[in-house]
């Protein structure tokens, strides 16, 4: 509970610095005439907007910040620090990440009625970016697409070779 309080004493303390904005006058206002703290109010003002986003825009939204924001943000600190392990590991992510986009583009009028199936694109797109040396992009690449790849590769080359 304490870092819960914590955080509402930081947004106290945003408010605080920001008491000629009219949207935090407005916040001090409301909280007066419904007896919250406004820190509380603003919190709960924010995640109400947050969920009106998502469920306006639905689980597309969560899948693109998911599936694209982090994964660029650790490839960007990853080219800084130049760590080769972790360089292939998110090349590799975005190779399934990739071949995920052209299968969604294929499926998506099967897919639609398929109940939960945003909701297991994002946790599929969770494991294939978990912090681990076999994680779900890996074990995808190793078990799908290096076969594929590859013995595409190889007719490809015996087709130029026959010609």
């Amino acid at each position: 509970m304490d870092k819960v309080n914590e955080v509402f004493d930081k947004v106290e303390a945003q408010l605080v610095k920001q008491e000629e904005n009219p949207i935090v006058q407005q916040i001090t206002k409301a909280s007066k005439s419904a007896g919250l703290p406004r820190s509380k109010l603003a919190v709960g003002a924010g995640a109400a907007i947050v969920l009106l986003v998502v469920l306006m825009c639905g689980m597309e939204l969560v899948y693109s910040i998911i599936g694209v924001t982090y994964p660029i943000f650790a490839s960007v600190t990853t080219m800084k620090g130049g760590d080769m392990d972790e360089a292939k590991r998110w090349l590799t992510y975005w190779m399934i990440f990739g071949v995920m986009m052209v299968a969604s583009n294929f499926s998506g009028m099967i897919t639609f009625w398929i109940p939960i199936w945003s909701e297991m694109q994002v946790a599929l797109l969770v494991y294939c970016q978990a912090p681990m040396k076999s994680n779900g992009a890996q074990l995808i690449y190793d078990k799908v697409l290096k076969a594929t790849v590859e013995g595409g590769a190889a007719k490809a080359s015996d087709t130029v070779k026959e010609e």
